[in-house]
């Protein structure tokens, strides 16, 4: 068996812990907030952003009546909105 070569130091340190992908989105968003987050059909939006649009998007589902912690369902197409439907 071939050895396996050192695994390469890590870029960025991760956040600690997260309960959800949200929660860690918000994570990096705090400490690099400018940084690109998500690249998808020619739309760029940086971490900040990201997390910006998914807790509008939340919110705008919690004034529906959905509470955390409820399944439901996302159909979409690929891109930005269905990415942050996702969070």
């Amino acid at each position: 068996m071939k050895p396996r070569p050192p695994s390469p130091e890590p870029c960025m340190r991760l956040p600690q812990t997260f309960a959800s992908l949200g929660g860690f989105v918000e994570q990096l968003a705090e400490h690099h907030p400018r940084d690109p987050a998500l690249r998808t059909n020619g739309v760029t939006l940086s971490r900040g952003e990201l997390a910006a649009r998914s807790r509008a998007l939340a919110s705008g589902w919690r004034a529906q009546g959905y509470r955390a912690g409820e399944v439901v369902g996302i159909v979409g197409e690929s891109g930005t909105a269905l990415a942050l439907a996702l969070l």
